[in-house]
């Protein structure tokens, strides 16, 4: 299983890394996701660790990829060890952001060239 998570984390890397010159990868990063799946799943806390954070590389580039597991991710806040549980808090937290930043952009932009109020661009309020 280390051997497949070293392997998944190359694959990562170098879509990360050509992502603006390969027109579509989304196939290679789905495999990914659904093997890191395999890892999160497994007893071994060290794996399910490493697969939480390979996701939290996958999801910076590819979120909707990582979203389409989030019922495991919600599962790993009960985990007994507490470095399972704060990578996925870490990880969930990863994706409000990146949801809450998209759907923000989306409410300040006016097709009309106003301002939707927000005087310091750049920052979200909670």
């Amino acid at each position: 299983m280390s051997l497949l998570y070293e392997c998944i984390n190359t694959v990562i890397a170098v879509l990360i890394s050509i992502s603006s010159g390969m027109p579509n990868h989304a196939a290679s990063i789905q495999l990914c996701v659904q093997k890191l799946r395999i890892l999160i799943e497994d007893s071994d806390q060290n794996l399910k660790y490493l697969g939480l954070l390979a996701m939290s590389k996958i999801l910076k580039t590819h979120p909707k990829s990582v979203q389409a597991h989030k019922d495991l991710i919600l599962q790993c806040l009960e985990d007994k060890d507490e470095s399972i549980r704060l990578r996925a808090l870490d990880l969930l937290y990863g994706m409000v952001s990146k949801k809450e930043s998209d759907g923000n952009r989306e409410e300040t932009d006016d097709p009309h060239g106003q301002s939707g109020g927000n005087d310091l661009p750049g920052r979200t309020f909670e």
